[in-house]
């Protein structure tokens, strides 16, 4: 299963559908290749609400609209799974951890609202 990078080539359904086998494999520690807290706040932070995507090919789509549309297809129950993955992660990080700003930010722009849940 954790072969390459192989959350970064799946469509919107098919990430939709194997990220759950991944945070299970990841909390277990078995994950190596794939970054999975990377692929569920990518897009999410501060800075990529007004970052274009790419102009030439998609005009004025930020990553922010990528990373939302991806995710869009998550039910708020499954977002709420989501929450707690991410939390668990930020809370085995140093405070000033490598994943710890991105995994705040996108918590506060886009998970909790997703999963219906109040802000922290």
């Amino acid at each position: 299963m954790d072969q390459d990078a192989v959350l970064s080539f799946l469509s919107d359904e098919a990430f939709r559908y194997y990220i759950q086998a991944f945070v299970i494999y990841d909390l277990k520690g078995e994950i190596q290749h794939n970054d999975v807290v990377f692929h569920l706040t990518y897009g999410l932070q501060d800075q990529s609400a007004a970052e274009p995507l790419n102009p030439r090919r998609y005009g004025s789509r930020t990553l922010w609209d990528v990373a939302a549309y991806r995710n869009s297809m998550f039910s708020p129950a499954q977002a709420g799974a989501i929450v707690e993955y991410l939390k668990s992660k930020l809370a085995a990080e140093e405070p000033d951890g490598f994943d710890a700003p991105a995994i705040r930010q996108a918590l506060a722009n886009y998970w909790l609202a997703r999963a219906e849940l109040p802000a922290a």
